[in-house]
């Protein structure tokens, strides 16, 4: 097999089907559907801060550390509401009897005297006309985190985190947002929906990941080795995932309909009942 074969997409496509199952089936649909339903044109003041404040504490940190301090940081800083915060000369102190890190505590004050400054409609235009430009002047916002940021506000990106960068050089894929935008093009799925399915696997898999590409148990041919010589193609999905028998990823899979069967060297439609049914949004 020459060195440089690239995977399939439906390779691709076949293992972030079950391990989006699997992310589901540990727990985070509401993270998935929450990202599926962002929209920048619903952004304002308060949700703006508090998604940048997010970002610039979750920087070098562990998610469940900041998770777990979020919302008394919030209590603290007057809910997130930027004006409150830019005002409160006394807000950063009590911030940082939640979260001793003054650097970051600063930097979210001075996002929200940023924010503060424009109207909705101004923060809105900024975010939808250049969005990379605009969050990149934020403290604490740097080359990965703003598409971090923007992917939360919104916008059709995929960061390039540590996890999915490896995952794309093991692919073949130039980014990982190449490879976002590949798999979310196949399945009619919002890249940032991708992306978080993928770091979320990634995070349920953290020993593996550590070290060597993600998807461990979907892209074994992955995890051997890039490399390697001889055939890479995944085994058969064990429990095969069912779809809507017209096609749409949003639709709810009806009793009677037919479904799609993924297996590693194809995907074929069958006919008969769908007997696990899946909530919309789903796939």
């Amino acid at each position: 097999m020459p060195q440089d074969r690239i995977l399939a997409t439906h390779d691709l496509v076949s293992a972030y089907v079950v391990a989006k199952k699997e992310v589901v089936r540990a727990g985070h649909l509401d993270e998935i559907a929450d990202q599926r339903n962002a929209r920048v044109a619903a952004i304002d003041h308060i949700s703006f801060t508090r998604e940048a404040a997010w970002v610039v504490l979750s920087t070098g940190m562990r998610e469940q550390v900041i998770r777990s301090l979020f919302g008394r940081l919030g209590e603290t800083l007057h809910h997130w509401d930027p004006h409150e915060i830019a005002g409160d000369e006394r807000a950063a102190a009590r911030a940082l009897t939640v979260f001793r890190h003054p650097g970051k505590i600063t930097a979210i004050r001075s996002i929200a005297a940023t924010v503060a400054a424009l109207t909705r409609c101004e923060l809105r235009h900024q975010l939808q006309d250049d969005p990379k430009t605009f969050l990149l002047r934020l403290p604490f916002i740097g080359p990965v985190t703003w598409a971090h940021l923007a992917k939360n506000l919104g916008t059709p990106v995929a960061k390039a985190d540590r996890h999915l960068v490896r995952l794309a050089r093991a692919c073949r894929r130039a980014s990982a947002a190449d490879l976002c935008s590949e798999i979310g093009s196949w399945l009619s799925e919002p890249i940032s929906v991708v992306d978080v399915v993928l770091w979320r696997y990634a995070v349920l898999h953290a020993r593996q990941c550590s070290s060597r590409p993600c998807l461990p148990h979907v892209l074994p041919f992955v995890v051997a080795g890039a490399n390697a010589a001889g055939p890479r193609r995944p085994p058969p999905v064990a429990q095969p995932m069912e779809w809507p028998a017209d096609g749409s990823p949003d639709a709810m899979c009806q009793e009677g309909s037919g479904r799609l069967r993924l297996t590693r060297s194809s995907v074929r439609r069958t006919a008969g009942p769908v007997s696990n049914r899946t909530p919309a949004g789903w796939l």
